[in-house]
Formats: structure tokens, C-alpha cells, sequence
């Protein structure tokens, strides 16, 4: 099984090196993992539905809701 905590926090690194992602603080995966909160510190909070995905589907579906 993947572990989603632990690609979601890989990608907020990566993500937080590109112009889209340099104002992201957070991305936080809820309990139930079937969203992630995408937090910028301007306190915009976008939230991405991953519900039943697979690793390489969250990661499309987190940075489809970057801005």
C-alpha cells in the first residue's frame, strides 16, 4: 500500500521549489485521505478530492488545483 502522507510531503517540497507553488505553506491530507488542503499564506485554503486515488493520481489531482 502507499503511503500518502509521506508522497504528499515529498511533493509539497518539490512543489514549493516552482513559481506556482513558492507561496504553498501546507499540504495536509485528512484523516480519512480523501482530500488534501493546499495551504498559501495569504490563508487561500484550495482542496483537492483524492478520494480512492492512488499515489500517482494524487499527485495529478493535488497539482491540477495549484494556481
Amino acid at each position: 500500500m502507499e503511503n500518502k502522507r509521506f508522497i504528499l510531503d515529498r511533493l509539497l517540497g518539490a512543489v514549493q521549489l516552482t513559481r506556482a507553488g513558492k507561496d504553498i505553506v501546507s499540504m495536509d491530507l485528512s484523516p480519512d485521505e480523501e482530500h488534501v488542503v493546499i495551504q498559501y499564506a495569504n490563508g487561500v485554503a484550495e482542496f483537492a478530492n483524492v478520494a480512492g486515488d492512488s499515489g500517482a493520481a494524487m499527485i495529478r489531482d493535488v497539482m491540477q488545483k495549484i494556481h
